[in-house]
């Protein structure tokens, strides 16, 4: 939830780290110092003394909205027990090997916004989403793209009150999955799509429907295909889009809702840095990996008392800090 006295972060501020050797602990425990000062001491040395030398940038201009900081600094398992770690987080850190992000995921969601472009996956989950946002989603979306039974929700919804007269082009420029749940009528209704079967069962249709998007846009928009091997990432840049929207409602089996986070943690090995979001009707969920992130608050949020959560998944999540939350880290 984020609070409406939030103030607004200034433009310039350090986020001092410090890697402090607590000598006098070494001495007490009668262990020699030097014998504990691996690879890993000296490289928190370096970064210590690069962090301290330098202030990070930040362009925060976003007329009525607000940012929440947050550091997630990667877990340091073999840290030698006469190392202290201290950190102080007044705002935010380019650190060497720790990356730096900047978050403003509802603007894909901005109807107004035309510069933004994105793909959009429907998935085989009702379509529970406002019916004019929905409509305004699909006809900005720069490539549309229905999974499996999610081409069946589509084709229901389009039979629904005047939505296919507001519709732009209602056919998708792909449908994929391994088609154990789309509907006959629903096949026939969309012809011209460009339809890749992806009968692998190791991956769900949601991970399979990411890697066909990849190599669409790698190949410039042309006919939609099945790349040749999961396990191998062409050498090629994903190009012409800016995010991913895969709408799915966060309901149903427990299953598919965590295979869905699974999805979204494997994204970033497929898709590259390229942001991937699941939109649900009340929530917007994405993956923040280790590092600091700068993540955009819009103020219509703000005033309505809007929810925020984060939750570690796979291991416990550690040294993580946030600024701006009604209740920080």
């Amino acid at each position: 939830m984020f609070n409406e006295k939030f103030k607004e972060i200034p433009e310039k501020e350090k986020n001092e780290i410090e890697y402090e050797a607590d000598l006098r602990t070494a001495k007490r425990k009668k262990i020699n110092p030097a014998s504990k000062v691996n690879i890993e001491t000296k490289l928190l040395n370096a970064l210590t003394e690069g962090i301290k030398n330098r202030e990070a940038e930040r362009d925060l201009e976003h007329n009525e909205d607000r940012l929440f900081l947050l550091s997630l600094i990667p877990n340091l398992k073999k840290v030698p027990d006469n190392i202290k770690l201290n950190v102080k987080s007044e705002g935010s850190a380019m650190m060497n090997g720790i990356k730096e992000y900047k978050w403003n995921p509802v603007e894909f969601l901005n109807p107004k916004n035309a510069s933004l472009k994105y793909a959009l996956l429907i998935l085989n989950r009702p379509i529970n989403y406002n019916h004019d946002s929905m409509i305004s989603l699909w006809n900005r979306a720069t490539v549309r793209v229905t999974v499996d039974g999610g081409t069946n929700n589509w084709f229901h919804f389009l039979n629904q009150e005047d939505a296919l007269s507001k519709i732009y082009h209602h056919t998708p420029h792909i449908i994929c999955g391994d088609m154990d749940s789309l509907e006959p009528k629903a096949s026939q209704f969309f012809v011209g799509a460009n339809v890749v079967e992806t009968p692998n069962q190791d991956e769900t249709d949601f991970t399979k429907a990411l890697r066909v998007l990849d190599a669409y846009l790698k190949d410039g928009h042309t006919k939609a295909r099945l790349p040749d091997a999961f396990d191998e990432k062409e050498d090629k840049e994903t190009q012409n889009v800016d995010g991913v929207v895969a709408l799915c409602d966060t309901s149903g089996r427990f299953d598919q809702i965590v295979a869905n986070i699974n999805t979204l943690y494997k994204a970033e090995g497929i898709l590259g840095s390229l942001p991937v979001y699941q939109l649900a009707q009340d929530s917007l969920t994405w993956v923040l990996t280790p590092g600091t992130h700068a993540i955009s608050v819009p103020d219509i949020l703000r005033r309505h008392h809007c929810w925020c959560s984060l939750v570690p998944f796979g291991s416990r999540a550690k040294h993580v800090t946030t600024k701006g939350l009604k209740w920080d880290l």
